[in-house]
This record gives structure tokens, C-alpha cells and sequence, in this order.
């Protein structure tokens, strides 16, 4: 089954999602959610839903620490926002959003940046993507996959992209019988967020490009 975007889990230093979530506002996002967690590795946490349209950021804490400046499997994101400079805007923990002139306000695309191409093509058609023109996509979502040989690829702000499901046990079963890689060993886990909370699954791609699947409860 064809599944839209849900969310983009984007990783921000201990006590400072507030921060990236206000500057979000900025760029014509707003809190559609916040909410508090604790979890073994960290203190109480804020996590902050900020949807501008189509696109929802996940923004929350991370332990661990990360190169800011280093290149990013999932380098970017692309929106239309009419009311806006088109341009980059870098923002903190090195977040990229790019805002083109381009058709309708809203999501555009995603920049990825691959060691091997056909290797990730390969794992986003083993999830459901399929080629659209000079992209990839499913849904309402496109990837732009861009090859790099850089060896200091690693993952910066933006940590996974997350598709909405309503089958999350037979997309798992499908997913492990076509041979893609999971982390925590294909357990489905819950999060206290929204009503009822959400159960999710997290793939794991070439160049740590990891795609959830989360579906929420009702």
C-alpha cells in the first residue's frame, strides 16, 4: 500500500529543541505538538511537532553529539514557502532548509547524498519508492538521490524520515522477507505521543539513510 509522509525526525542538542522549533516558526512553521518524555539515556526531554503544509519536523534531544559541519546522508530539505527569500537557510545543529520558487507552497523534495546510488536505490524500492523522473517517490514524497564519494559522510541534524502506515505488521513481515536491515532488530516500538500514542518501525539504509514507518494509534 502507497504511504504519504508522516514526519522528519531531526536530532537537536540536550535542552535546545525549543530552540530549533522557534526558529522553525520563523520560516512560517508552527508547534502543532509538543510533548514530554523520558527516556534511560536522557533526562526529560521536550519533542516538538512543527508543520509548515505537508511537512511536519520532529525536533528532539539527542545524548550524543554530532559534526554539524559534516556532510549528511539526508542533506536537505526543499519547500516552496511564497513569503519567504528563496534561498538556503542554515539553521542550528545544521539544519538545511532550501526555499525554491517552485509550483505551490509546501514540501518539494529531499536532497540525499549516497556513497553508492544503486545501492540505495535498491533499499527505497525494496520500501515501496518507485522512479519519478530524476527522483524517487512514493506517496507525496520525492528524494533526490545524489552520489558522493566523500568518506566523511555521516548522519548531521536530520536523523530519518518517517512514513505514515495503517499496516505496520504486515509492512514489517513484507520488509524482513524482502531482506531489508532494521535497527533494533525489528522490534515495533510505542511513543506516548498524540491521543493514543504511535507504534513505529525503523529501517535501516545504506549510509545510516533510515526510513520509519510509524502508525499512529486510534
Amino acid at each position: 500500500m502507497e504511504k504519504n509522509l508522516q514526519h522528519v525526525g531531526v536530532g537537536v542538542g540536550v535542552k535546545n529543541s525549543a530552540v530549533l522549533a522557534h526558529e522553525l516558526e520563523g520560516l512560517g512553521f508552527h508547534i502543532k505538538g509538543k510533548f514530554q518524555l523520558t527516556l534511560e539515556n536522557l533526562d526529560e526531554m521536550d519533542v516538538y511537532f512543527c508543520e509548515y503544509k505537508d511537512l511536519i519536523l520532529e525536533v528532539y534531544e539527542l545524548a550524543d553529539e554530532y559534526d554539524e559541519n559534516a556532510l549528511s546522508p539526508i542533506d536537505s530539505v526543499v519547500i516552496k514557502n511564497s513569503e519567504l527569500e528563496y534561498k538556503e537557510y542554515k539553521l542550528s545543529y545544521g539544519l538545511s532548509i532550501i526555499n525554491v520558487d517552485d509550483g505551490e507552497d509546501g514540501l518539494k523534495h529531499f536532497n540525499i547524498n549516497a556513497s553508492d546510488v544503486k545501492r540505495s536505490v535498491a533499499y527505497f524500492e525494496k520500501l515501496g519508492f518507485k522512479k519519478a523522473g530524476e527522483y524517487y517517490g512514493m506517496g507525496n514524497i520525492l528524494l533526490k538521490l545524489k552520489e558522493s564519494k566523500d568518506s566523511s559522510l555521516q548522519v548531521g541534524a536530520i536523523k530519518h524520515i518517517a512514513m505514515d502506515t495503517k499496516t505496520i505488521y504486515e509492512d514489517r513481515k513484507d520488509f524482513l522477507a524482502k531482506g531489508v536491515a532494521f535497527e533494533n532488530k525489528a522490534v515495533i516500538e510505542y511513543l506516548p505521543f498524540w491521543d493514543k500514542g504511535v507504534v513505529y518501525i525503523m529501517t535501516k539504509g545504506p549510509d545510516e539513510i533510515n526510513m520509519e514507518f510509524n502508525e499512529i494509534l486510534t
